[in-house]
């Protein structure tokens, strides 16, 4: 009797049960719900893996640089999203080179990047780098997606989810990419670069897999693929990326700080030798 009552309780309170929000919705309307859902969420963990490839043409970057992205890269790396800061330990392999292993760090309007034991501050404008919110990474790829249909439902990391397939909204996906280009190049991209640019990303499948308990993204896989064309990004003739995201303690805060360095990375200087 006493163990059937606790069972009873147990039950009545929940036990751990998890309640099914998709049930009845279509792949549309999960989307919908969900990036309602996550606009709100700015504060998790993320790990991600990345393949990159590129066709660079030749004198645009140093030749072991141009030769060794012609293969795979791949970086893997986590860390603590909070809000506007975020710290993001990575390794990157470049084929025919060592592992590089690293850090990059945004928070109080400044942006650290620590590679080979040393730590810089990279010069950008103040500006520019406020004006990028890590906490809002999982709403953006969210808003990547459209035409989504339903795959089926599958565990990730032991939460229930929704699989989710759709494609990548080029024109959505590029006013999030846009500002890390214009931010490399050190050019702003016109009306009709951002066209062209639209137009060379062929390859464009996008999964997410959503919590059916609280409508959040766990995990979000995209695939792009660039044909090139774009005359504002001459150097790069033909590209590709693997993007795997995973979305863990989620709302949870993290306190992060900013290295201690009096280093400085000029990004300009860098782009001089690359163009040598």
């Amino acid at each position: 009797m006493v163990l059937t009552a606790c069972i009873a309780v147990t039950a009545g309170c929940g036990g751990g049960a998890t309640t099914d929000r998709v049930a009845g919705l279509n792949p549309d309307e999960i989307l919908r719900q969900s990036a309602t859902a996550t606009d709100a969420l700015d504060a998790f963990r993320v790990a991600v893996d990345a393949t990159v490839q590129a066709d660079v043409a030749p004198g645009t970057l140093p030749k072991l640089l141009g030769d060794a992205l012609r293969a795979p890269v791949t970086l893997t790396g986590e860390g603590p999203v909070d809000g506007g800061a975020a710290s993001f330990d990575f390794d990157a392999k470049v084929t025919g080179l060592p592992t590089l292993q690293g850090n990059v760090t945004k928070v109080d309007g400044q942006l650290f990047v620590g590679v080979l034991l040393t730590e810089y501050k990279v010069d950008f404008p103040a500006a520019q780098v406020s004006a990028v919110h890590p906490g809002r990474l999982a709403h953006g790829l969210l808003s990547w997606a459209t035409g989504p249909a339903e795959v089926g439902r599958e565990a990730v990391d032991g939460v229930p989810t929704v699989h989710l397939a759709a494609t990548v909204d080029a024109a959505q996906a590029l006013s999030d990419i846009a500002p890390a280009l214009e931010a490399i190049q050190g050019t702003r991209l016109s009306a009709a670069a951002r066209r062209q640019l639209e137009d060379a990303f062929t390859t464009n499948a996008l999964d997410l897999w959503i919590g059916i308990d609280d409508l959040l993204p766990r995990r979000i896989t995209a695939q792009l693929g660039y044909t090139g064309g774009v005359d504002a990004l001459r150097a790069l003739r033909k590209g590709s990326l693997e993007l795997d995201v995973r979305f863990t303690r989620l709302g949870e805060r993290t306190t992060i700080t900013p290295p201690e360095t009096t280093n400085v990375l000029d990004l300009a200087r860098l782009r001089d030798l690359a163009s040598r």
